[in-house]
């Protein structure tokens, strides 16, 4: 098994982080506990994964009301 989330390149949550919180939270689950990230549970069960659905399972934002991308995902 390798040590990273094989979605780690293409998880759109970091597109809303600056770059010091995308490094933490690749730290904290995609490179250590992804089977814990909330996203990763829902993309191997094949449910839908909402942009704003954070890796300890909170949400970022209102369903409502998205904010903007900072940048582009694996940027």
């Amino acid at each position: 098994m390798s040590d990273n989330c094989e979605f780690i390149d293409q998880c759109p949550i970091f597109r809303y982080f600056n770059r010091v919180a995308q490094l933490l939270y690749r730290k904290a689950y995609c490179q250590n506990e992804y089977e814990s990230c909330a996203r990763h549970i829902r993309y191997v069960a094949d449910q839908p994964v909402p942009d704003y659905l954070m890796p300890q399972g909170h949400h970022l934002w209102s369903e409502d009301a998205p904010p903007a991308p900072t940048q582009s995902p694996g940027a």
